[in-house]
């Protein structure tokens, strides 16, 4: 993760999924998940600090529903492993079923499709 000076944008966010996320054991960012060709990225913004991720679909492993004990807040959350040792929740700001469109994208580029 890079630090980004640019201000977080609605117009940025509405690009993308908006989402909460972090990468344990991080704090949360409140931001938007984009797909792009070849990869992801996560965008947002915690206690004033800006927080770029891009994720390589190369580097996919396995994405999966957390546990209850995982959960970011309490909510649905989806896990996202990717390689070397790296870990990502997700939380739909919108609700679940676009949680759940996310997860079907990511599969998809997790399987190379």
């Amino acid at each position: 993760m890079a630090p980004e000076t640019r201000p977080l944008t609605i117009r940025s966010i509405m690009a993308g999924y908006p989402v909460v996320w972090r990468e344990p054991p991080g704090p949360p960012y409140a931001g938007s998940l984009v797909f792009g060709r070849q990869s992801i990225r996560l965008d947002g913004v915690s206690e004033g600090r800006r927080e770029v991720c891009e994720l390589p679909f190369g580097e996919l492993v396995r994405v999966r529903s957390a546990t209850i004990r995982e959960r970011l807040g309490r909510r649905p959350t989806l896990v996202i492993e990717a390689r070397p040792a790296r870990l990502l929740e997700l939380v739909s700001i919108t609700g679940a079923g676009e949680l759940r469109e996310v997860a079907d994208r990511l599969a998809l580029a997790i399987s190379g499709d």
